[in-house]
C-alpha cells in the first residue's frame, strides 16, 4: 500500500513538473534553472569534458537507441516474449513521435544549432533525454523478468539510471538544449514509460486470466 502511495506521489509530481515546464515554455517565461545553467555552463568548456559528453550523447542518438533496442529485441525474441518485444518497439517509436509532436507544438528555439551532435529543429523537450528514459527504462523493466539475482537487478537499474542521466546532461553540456528541455524530457519520458509498463502489466494479467478460464 505504501509503495502504491509513493508511486502516486511521484506520478503526480511528474505530471505537475511536465505541465509547468510546458506552460512556461509556451508563454516564453524565463526559468530560473535555465539562468543557473547558463551561469555554470562555462565550467564545462574543456576539451576532454566535451569529448566525453560527445561520446555519451551518441548513445542516445537515433542510431544509438536503435542499436540498443535491436539487441534487446533479439534477446526478448529468443525468450519468446512477444508482448515485451512489441511493446519495446512500439513504445520507443511512439515515444519519439510524441516528442516530435510536443516540439512542433511548443516551437522553442535551441541554444544553438549543430548537426554534428544532432542539435537540429526545435528544443523542447529533449528527445535524447525522453527517448532514452523510455528505451533504457523498458530494457531494465524487462530484464528484471529474466535476471534471478536481486543484486544484479539492482545494479542493472543503477547502470540504466546513470546512463540515461548522462545522456540527458550531455545535451545541456554540448549546448544542444536548455536544462529545462532536459528535465522536461526526463519527466515526459518517465510518464510515457509508466504508460507502457501499465499496458504490459494489464495485457499479461488479461492473458493469464484468459488462459485460466480456458483451463
Amino acid at each position: 500500500m505504501k509503495r502504491r502511495s509513493n508511486l502516486f506521489i511521484i506520478l503526480a509530481l511528474a505530471i505537475i513538473g511536465a505541465s509547468y515546464l510546458t506552460y512556461a515554455v509556451v508563454i516564453d517565461k524565463s526559468l530560473w534553472m535555465d539562468k543557473w545553467g547558463e551561469a555554470i555552463l562555462p565550467a564545462f568548456h574543456h576539451a576532454r569534458i566535451r569529448d566525453f559528453f560527445t561520446m555519451i550523447t551518441e548513445l542516445g542518438s537515433r542510431n544509438g537507441i536503435i542499436f540498443f533496442m535491436m539487441i534487446f529485441l533479439l534477446f526478448l525474441c529468443l525468450k519468446r516474449d512477444w508482448l515485451g518485444s512489441f511493446l519495446l518497439f512500439i513504445g520507443v517509436l511512439l515515444g519519439n513521435e510524441l516528442n516530435i509532436f510536443i516540439k512542433e507544438s511548443t516551437r522553442r528555439e535551441r541554444p544553438r544549432i549543430d548537426g554534428a551532435i544532432d542539435a537540429l529543429g526545435y528544443s523542447f523537450p529533449s528527445g535524447h533525454a525522453m527517448v532514452s528514459v523510455i528505451c533504457f527504462g523498458l530494457i531494465v523493466y524487462y530484464l528484471r523478468r529474466y535476471v534471478q539475482s536481486r543484486k544484479a537487478v539492482y545494479w542493472i537499474g543503477i547502470a540504466g539510471f546513470i546512463l540515461t542521466f548522462l545522456i540527458g546532461i550531455s545535451r545541456f553540456v554540448l549546448e544542444a538544449h536548455y536544462i529545462s528541455d532536459v528535465l522536461a524530457g526526463f519527466l515526459f519520458g518517465f510518464l510515457f514509460l509508466l504508460v507502457v509498463i501499465g499496458v504490459d502489466q494489464l495485457s499479461r494479467s488479461w492473458i493469464e486470466s484468459d488462459q485460466d478460464i480456458r483451463l
